[in-house]
């Protein structure tokens, strides 16, 4: 099917857009032609080994030449974060990265618990949270509670999975189960319903290599299917800066890349 010049010009739009993805498998978002490149370097091994093809991604990520993509500085305090680069030169596009540690809900109250202190020892090293995630029907509440709560001592930000999956909830098990059982269930058409109700909301793309999508193609599927305005969905993306984990600081230079992009983006 003929793309229309419409079609691709919201396309465009849609990559010239600021976004803040605040849900993306990490190993999920290594490029295809980086990966192909490992394929290559690796031969016959057909074991995918980190330290075999660290020096491989680092140098795919130097390579590109209209984008840098800073993970951490292992040199900068929390409250010196590289985010203040942002008020600087916007021809070059900048991808800053943190990073959550994911608590499986499979896992033993002890493993829970060595990833909350693992992920305070890296929270100079680009960890800002914890997240707990994994099938909802697996696992009790009482393995990883005593982890959650650990990490909400120790002043850590916690994000839970949930709604991936059909679950079927009795009576029993809940006594309010239809409010509970809408939110769990995964219903793409809900979508309108939280926007128009104003409920915070964030685009992402969870994993980009197994679904094959970028988060720019994920507004213009947004765009395209709930028929959201250029103005509406600039605002979506804006909106999601306040839900990032992260001071006062970051928050307001991120504001400011809106704020800047906002007489460009809407005014095209």
């Amino acid at each position: 099917m003929e793309t229309s010049e419409a079609e691709k010009e919201m396309r465009e739009w849609c990559v010239a857009l600021p976004k803040v993805e605040l849900h993306a498998h990490l190993n999920g978002s290594v490029r295809n032609s980086t990966l192909l490149e490992l394929a290559k370097e690796l031969g016959d091994k057909g074991v995918i080994v980190f330290e075999d093809v660290k020096d491989v991604i680092m140098k795919r990520l130097k390579s590109v030449e209209d984008v840098d993509v800073v993970l951490f500085d292992s040199n900068l305090r929390n409250d010196e974060t590289p985010m203040s680069d942002l008020s600087g030169d916007t021809k070059r596009k900048k991808i800053y990265v943190r990073l959550l540690l994911s608590i499986d809900r499979r896992e033993t109250t002890s493993a829970a618990l060595d990833t909350v202190n693992l992920a305070m020892e890296m929270k100079d090293q680009g960890v800002i949270g914890i997240d707990l995630s994994g099938n909802p029907v697996v696992g009790e509440w009482e393995t990883y509670l005593p982890a959650l709560e650990h990490a909400k001592e120790l002043g850590i930000p916690t994000t839970i999975h949930c709604g991936e999956m059909k679950l079927e909830l009795s009576e029993q098990q809940v006594p309010n189960r239809k409010e509970i059982q809408a939110m769990l269930d995964f219903c793409p058409q809900r979508l309108a319903d939280l926007y128009n109700a104003k409920h915070p909301l964030s685009i992402c793309t969870d994993d980009s290599g197994l679904f094959s999508t970028s988060l720019s193609n994920e507004y213009y599927l947004v765009a395209s299917t709930f028929g959201l305005s250029k103005t509406e969905l600039f605002r979506l993306a804006q909106g999601a800066v306040e839900f990032v984990f992260a001071d006062d600081k970051v928050k307001k230079s991120l504001r400011a890349v809106f704020e800047r992009a906002a007489a460009e983006t809407l005014a095209s």
